[in-house]
């Protein structure tokens, strides 16, 4: 059985109308800080290492910058292309980490991982507009309705997007499956909704 946070916060749906996708997300915080990090994330101003997995800032979206990977080390990846231009590294990584005559063993988690990020970024398209906040609803339960609203919009999923919980559906169907949640938790009366102005 889950078991559910109750977080006061709000529900977001973005919208990229050039990419034809809507994420659906909540945060405690306020929804355009996120909808900043997202964009710089779809926009390759933050990427991926190939090596740690982690993602930074960059003003050059063709070579990662100078970090700390694991363990606090300097990263192999640091100034070399990230995920989203080249998955080369990883793989020649990868082969290291699993050749059974290697010095030092890699955990198994850490090895699936790598072989997930490669498989996401092996046909990676360039991103296409940018993301928008179409509307937002304030309420004392976020997490619980992300969840299921999650659920409800599960045929839509866009398990090949950067980042989580990106589907390929309209606006109004994700608006659906945030209110059909928020009435089954018996939230809709107490919600505060926020219709942003198109430009």
């Amino acid at each position: 059985m889950t078991e559910f946070r109750y977080l006061k916060g709000t529900v977001y749906i973005f919208e990229n109308c050039a990419a034809k996708r809507v994420k659906v997300g909540m945060t405690i915080n306020n929804a355009f800080g996120r909808l900043n990090d997202i964009n710089d994330m779809w926009l390759q101003r933050k990427v991926t290492c190939q090596i740690c997995g982690g993602r930074r800032k960059t003003d050059d979206p063709e070579l990662m910058p100078h970090h700390s990977g694991r363990y606090g080390r300097n990263c192999q990846g640091s100034h070399e292309p990230p995920f989203e231009k080249d998955i080369s590294i990883a793989e020649k990584y990868l082969q290291e980490l699993q050749d059974p005559n290697a010095d030092q063993k890699e955990d198994t988690r850490f090895i699936n991982n790598l072989k997930k990020r490669i498989a996401k970024y092996r046909n990676w398209p360039e991103p296409l507009g940018v993301w928008k906040l179409g509307l937002s609803f304030h309420t004392d339960r976020a997490e619980q309705v992300e969840l299921l609203a999650h659920k409800y919009l599960e045929q839509y999923l866009d398990e090949k997007a950067p980042f989580g919980e990106v589907f390929s559906c309209d606006v109004q169907t994700a608006t659906k499956a945030v209110e059909k949640a928020l009435s089954q938790l018996n939230l809709l009366d107490s919600v505060r909704k926020e219709v942003q102005q198109r430009a």
